[in-house]
């Protein structure tokens, strides 16, 4: 468990450090830059909920989609809670977030994503190993 610890930190550092850094690519504002990091942060959570879920099989499954309704739950509220957080006014006033472009909300999904396949690459290796027993 050990590894899993050190691997996702690792994953969760490059996927918010790239984000930053490619928010300053494009020029954005630090304020716009530091919304898409916690946006990033909150999406690589979400997929990682739902592989962690099953560390003995693969997560991309119906049964695996579908979760439990606890989890739906927790991550719709935190779904609306992202949302408010980067578009809804009094958020922005509040926490000096800014709206995210559309483009760059795939790019954060995207991240999420990504993170995901990873770690499904990574429990089929070790599974492949004998180091998942």
């Amino acid at each position: 468990m050990l590894w899993r610890i050190v691997f996702v930190s690792a994953l969760f550092t490059v996927g918010i450090v790239g984000i930053f850094t490619w928010a300053g690519h494009r020029g954005y504002e630090v304020e716009l830059a530091r919304t898409m990091v916690v946006n990033t942060l909150c999406v690589m959570e979400m997929f990682y909920l739902f592989n962690v879920r099953y560390l003995h099989m693969t997560s991309f499954t119906v049964r695996g989609a579908r979760g439990t309704p606890t989890v739906l739950w927790a991550i719709a509220t935190l779904a609306l809670a992202q949302f408010a957080f980067t578009y809804a006014p009094w958020m922005q006033l509040l926490f000096q977030s800014r709206a995210i472009p559309p483009i760059d909300v795939l790019l954060i999904v995207a991240i999420g994503f990504a993170l995901m396949v990873v770690l499904e690459a990574e429990k089929a290796l070790m599974q492949r190993l004998g180091w998942l027993r």
